[in-house]
């Protein structure tokens, strides 16, 4: 191509550059975590769901096997001692329903547990996407310098490049917050998390 071409698409480049950029910065917005910790929520619901289930029928197994009625036998002996009217039969039966529910209490904890540890991952990754996406950004404003310092301000792709847009992104909440959190995850990985929470100030 003829040298007065290499600017002109050099900077078409680098402004189709950062308008890709800028588009998947807005898709990782508060809207992906918030889709994000909706299907994690149903995921949850869905499997404790089929957990209590099972849990249920096994419950059921082990309370019909010898073993098992021994176990609830001396549970509603002890419920007969501490109520004293109530019958052998109403106390098997409470006997049973602790033991379900005190199942069921154990799955909901480990469930909740759990959500809330992969909603944290997720919002970590969605972070760490976020400020990917602002390193790229950093690199097209470097290139963008560059080309401006080195040929001039180009008549094409100046009114596409937003220069100040870096700028304006890194004095966002999210940013700050975003650069937060990957130090002291980093920190965490390397067994200094109390020493991040030192270094690091509150939100």
């Amino acid at each position: 191509g003829s040298p007065g071409r290499v600017p002109k698409s050099a900077a078409e480049d680098v402004a189709l550059a950062q308008a890709r950029q800028v588009e998947k910065l807005r898709s990782l917005g508060a809207n992906k975590e918030q889709e994000a910790r909706l299907a994690a929520q149903h995921e949850a619901a869905d499997g404790l769901e089929v957990a209590v289930e099972e849990s249920r029928k096994k419950l059921q197994t082990f309370a019909e096997s010898p073993e098992g009625h021994v176990f609830l036998a001396e549970r509603a002996h002890r419920y007969m001692e501490l109520n004293p009217g109530m019958d052998e039969r109403t106390s098997m039966r409470e006997a049973h329903e602790d033991l379900v529910r005190a199942s069921e209490a154990k799955l909901r904890s480990q469930t909740e547990a759990a959500l809330s540890k992969r909603i944290q991952q997720q919002s970590h990754a969605i972070q760490l996407e976020r400020l990917h996406t602002m390193h790229e950004l950093i690199q097209l404003q470097r290139r963008w310098q560059s080309v401006v310092a080195t040929q001039g301000v180009p008549l094409v792709g100046a009114a596409a490049f937003d220069e100040g847009l870096v700028e304006r992104l890194t004095r966002e909440p999210w940013y700050m917050e975003a650069r937060e959190s990957a130090a002291q995850l980093r920190l965490r990985e390397l067994g200094l998390a109390s020493k991040a929470e030192m270094l690091l100030p509150d939100r």
